[in-house]
């Protein structure tokens, strides 16, 4: 006895039971057992202005969810910051000719980087480079 829910008249919907292997039962849109709810694509010249604006916002919204790519974004920011940054050092701390604008600037630079790198000049050498002499730290 055949459950109440399948028709004689309509081929039956049988799910592949392996997915790697093709099914033999094909489906068309005729013989799907999910019924579409709307034709697609809708004949927008048939659409109200308010139904037309309604469809273009919604698949607007679907495709900037479907194109984007945040990994991507993020790492082309960070790259651009970095790019920014990097020229902007460059050019305050590194340039050719920068010295004679920025040179107590630079040697300060210089200390911090010697001891964030753990290059640490001589304390005679450090002293002798400050023109205000040498500091209690």
């Amino acid at each position: 006895m055949s459950p109440p829910f399948h028709s004689s008249a309509a081929p039956e919907f049988v799910s592949d039971p392996t997915p790697g292997i093709q099914s033999s039962v094909t489906t068309t849109t005729t013989t799907h057992p999910f019924k579409a709810k709307r034709p697609w694509p809708p004949d927008v010249s048939q659409l109200s202005p308010k139904d037309q604006f309604k469809l273009e916002r919604k698949y607007k919204r679907r495709s900037a969810l479907k194109w984007a790519r945040p990994r991507w974004m993020k790492a082309t920011k960070i790259a651009q910051y970095v790019g920014c940054f990097g020229v902007l050092i460059w050019g305050v701390l590194l340039m050719p000719g920068s010295e004679e604008r920025l040179e107590g600037f630079n040697q300060w630079y210089q200390r911090k980087m010697d001891f964030i790198m753990m290059r640490r000049s001589k304390p005679s050498t450090r002293e002798a480079d400050d023109p205000q002499g040498p500091r209690e730290r």
